[in-house]
């Protein structure tokens, strides 16, 4: 996973795909609130990356220094009013 919405998210979730890792980018906002450029992010899309917005990690496990796990949740809105999300 990507944690961030920014072009340098998207930047390194599509050099990851490209280099053959399943990637999916997590955003704590929403689509309208990423700083990306829309057409990095459509870009993204159409290469077959997927975007889970409402999330963040809670923990980022691992060993020699590189991440194995991590675990996305919910973030009960201040963000958004609609509440938060079920995975």
């Amino acid at each position: 996973a990507v944690i961030g919405g920014g072009n340098s998210a998207i930047d390194a979730a599509r050099v990851a795909l490209r280099l053959g890792a399943d990637v999916t980018i997590l955003y704590r906002r929403l689509r309208p609130d990423m700083p990306a450029a829309e057409e990095e992010i459509k870009a993204a899309e159409d290469e077959g990356i997927k975007i889970e917005y409402l999330v963040a990690p809670l923990k980022i496990e691992g060993a020699k220094g590189k991440a194995s796990h991590e675990q996305p949740d919910a973030i009960a809105r201040a963000y958004h009013p609609a509440g938060s999300r079920e995975f």
